[in-house]
């Protein structure tokens, strides 16, 4: 029953200028529920899938575009707008589940951990976990109790990177030092909630989606019209340590800034499960410190991202999407998609 006289807090993404598009609505084909002439209307996307979304197969109802998208012999849309130069933030805990599932070698998997590696052909070339956030050796899925730490090899420092050479190191000191379950010192709970809903809202353990193996990516850069050197392009934001994951601590959240594609961040794990400050802070992070948006809607770093032409469709008009599996709703402001 509706408590009279309470209003929701404001979602994660309140005072940023978005749009917002459901990946599961119940297509014949799937994959256009996120075309690419939608995509490149935008110079951001936010993309989230949950656990329980990547679960959901080609023979569901209402798969999520994304694991449809990622289907051997499928074209990636996901793939096609960052080669354009749309920017990405893969997140939600399911994203390298749903996109690599149908490439799953049973015999490959340890214990709790759904594993995907490159000797084995689950993660290799045409995929955007493979090609764009470049994950190249190992990833594993599991269910976990720990709580994301900031690396101590998120140093920044870098310059010059990204693939017109404009980009440089972000301040990852403005990276909460640890991702904290909510408890009720921290995040009272909700006057709309029982008293009984306690342990569905504190929760103690969260989805990870995490590197396995040694991935090291270095590319040749030119900064200040100097000779090329070899400096890394894929930074470690966050790892997460635990007895029940293949290796401990292992990154959990990735930056790629080299020259390949546009930047891309990968969040193997939720915005939700964790303390409010929390979650507001990483977001502010990546739409802030990343992106350069501030909650006016006032890009305060770098240039704008540049969309490569593509034959058919417009070129970036808006400034951010934020494209989630319908059903992914915590912290977030509703739908709306404006045309």
């Amino acid at each position: 029953r509706p408590t009279t006289g309470v209003l929701s807090p404001p979602g994660l993404l309140a005072g940023y200028p978005f749009d917002t598009l459901g990946t599961r609505p119940g297509f014949e084909i799937p994959v256009d529920a996120v075309p690419l002439s939608t995509l490149v209307n935008y110079r951001h996307v936010l993309w989230l899938v949950d656990p329980r979304g990547a679960v959901s197969g080609p023979n569901d109802f209402a798969p999520t575009a994304l694991r449809a998208m990622s289907r051997p012999g499928v074209s990636s849309t996901l793939a096609a707008y960052v080669e354009a130069g749309g920017q990405v933030w893969l997140a939600g805990g399911g994203v390298a589940y749903a996109s690599l599932i149908e490439f799953d070698r049973v015999e490959n998997n340890v214990g709790s951990n759904t594993v995907f590696t490159v000797q084995a052909g689950e993660l290799g070339p045409g995929r955007p976990i493979h090609d764009h956030v470049h994950l190249r050796s190992s990833v594993a899925v599991t269910v976990g109790s720990a709580q994301p730490d900031r690396s101590p090899a998120a140093r920044g420092g870098w310059s010059g990177h990204g693939p017109d050479g404009s980009l440089a190191a972000p301040d990852y000191s403005h990276l909460p030092s640890t991702m904290r379950f909510r408890s009720a010192a921290t995040d009272p709970i909700p006057p709309t909630r029982r008293a009984s809903q306690a342990g569905l809202f504190y929760r103690t353990t969260s989805p990870f989606e995490y590197v396995a193996a040694p991935n090291v990516i270095a590319e040749r850069m030119s900064p200040h019209g100097n000779s090329p050197k070899l400096e890394s392009t894929l930074d470690t934001l966050y790892q997460v340590s635990s007895s029940t994951l293949l290796v401990s601590p292992a990154p959990a959240m990735l930056y790629y800034h080299g020259r390949d594609n546009a930047p891309v961040v990968f969040t193997g794990f939720d915005v939700w499960t964790w303390s409010r400050a929390d979650c507001q802070a990483l977001v502010d992070f990546v739409l802030g410190d990343i992106w350069g948006m501030t909650r006016n809607g006032t890009r305060v770093a770098g240039r704008p991202a540049s969309i490569r032409a593509v034959p058919g469709v417009r070129p970036a008009q808006r400034p951010a999407a934020a494209i989630r599996r319908a059903a992914s709703r915590p912290w977030l402001d509703p739908p709306r998609v404006h045309p």
